[in-house]
């Protein structure tokens, strides 16, 4: 029911997304996995050293071949260094990616007449669109597209996945008032049904930017990822571990205010929000999820009584009927539940971007008691 390609723009996306290959090891528990790739631009912007220092990780020091180090980023050889990223004859310079004659420049790709220009339906879903196949086969129906003005600063990254050996993407944004020695509230976006994750991080960066946020959405298990609350058991264990695993690496690689951790999703992400919401109620200060497709019934909400939850979805949703979630609101109000409950006259898919602006407003009310629920 949602859309995949909203606000997604490749030619401002992939602008600023240089990935440079570095290794670092986040664990969650026993869980160990290995952070391969992360944009240039965020490296650059908050240093790429360790985070920090919430969930029990230090404030870490830069090694030698790392940011402005030696063979590193800012050192010769290095980005910013001749031969380098913005030097002559290097991305960014005469000849180069997002100069005349090259990437992201008219004629070239992610330009039109060039290749990953934004058609419904393109083949990369990754990047481009709700389609397996060009001409859009297979697609979803779509909203009207977001188109926040700090959008081009989605960056993407990406981890391999303990046992499976899975590539699993990621896309986030950090404020540009983040400072990576200070505490920052962080919302962990789940995506809905063949929504990408730079899409749904786009639904939320002007938002995040004013209220000084980080935003990072996980790919869970794909496109039609439940993250946990439904499908099969390997699958939902994927989903909800990619979750946890990508909160691990946020904290290591900000300091993020433990106090105010969220949650939120669109659509089928909704319902995992509430899943995981309700499951790891010690983690999260608020829940909030638009247009949710719950697999569940009410009565999971009795023991997460405590928590903040906020839902919003339009009337006018065929594939979410108003009276589908209303026991819902029901049952936070009979548990005398911190919540809010928006319908909105004639809405369908725009709830996302509606529900975005009524979001922050509720997470900026709510902060996890330090004694914990």
């Amino acid at each position: 029911m949602s859309p995949s390609n909203d606000g997604e723009n490749p030619s401002e996306q992939d602008g600023d997304e240089q990935l440079m290959r570095m290794m670092r090891a986040v664990c969650v528990g026993a869980l160990c996995v290995t952070l391969v790739g992360m944009t240039a631009a965020v490296s650059a912007q908050f240093g790429g050293g360790q985070g920090g220092g919430q969930g029990g990780q230090g404030g870490g020091t830069v090694p030698p071949g790392g940011i402005n180090q030696p063979g590193g980023i800012n050192q010769p050889g290095g980005i910013n260094q001749p031969g380098g990223i913005n030097q002559p004859g290097g991305i960014n310079q005469p000849g180069g990616i997002n100069q005349p004659g090259g990437v992201n420049q008219p004629g070239g790709t992610n330009q039109p007449g060039g290749i990953n220009t934004a058609f419904p339906g393109t083949q990369d879903g990754l990047t481009q669109g709700r389609g397996s196949n060009p001409g859009g086969t297979g697609g979803q129906r779509s909203a009207p597209p977001a188109a926040p003005t700090t959008s081009a600063k989605v960056n993407r990254a990406s981890y391999v996945f303990p046992g499976t050996g899975e590539e699993m993407e990621f896309a986030f944004f950090a404020s540009t008032k983040v400072d990576k020695k200070k505490k920052a509230p962080l919302i962990l976006a789940l995506h809905a049904n063949f929504m990408t994750t730079p899409a749904m991080v786009r639904f939320l960066t002007d938002g995040a930017q004013k209220g000084g946020y980080i935003v990072v959405a996980p790919a869970g298990e794909g496109f039609e990822a439940w993250f946990g609350a439904s499908g099969k058991a390997q699958d939902r264990e994927v989903g909800e571990k990619d979750v946890l695993i990508i909160l691990q690496m946020m904290r290591k690689e900000f300091t993020v205010d433990e106090q105010r951790i969220y949650l939120m999703g669109h659509s089928q992400g909704g319902g995992g929000a509430v899943h995981l919401g309700v499951k790891y109620k010690d983690i999260f200060a608020a829940v909030a999820a638009t247009s949710p497709l719950l697999p569940f019934t009410p009565d999971m909400l009795e023991s997460a009584k405590t928590l903040p939850v906020m839902f919003v979805l339009g009337d006018a949703d065929s594939d979410l009927p108003v009276a589908g979630v209303q026991p819902w609101a029901d049952k936070m109000k009979a548990l005398n539940m911190t919540h809010e409950y928006t319908v909105i006259k004639g809405g369908q898919d725009e709830a996302i971007k509606e529900g975005a602006v009524q979001m922050f407003t509720f997470f900026e009310k709510h902060s996890k008691p330090p004694s914990g629920r």
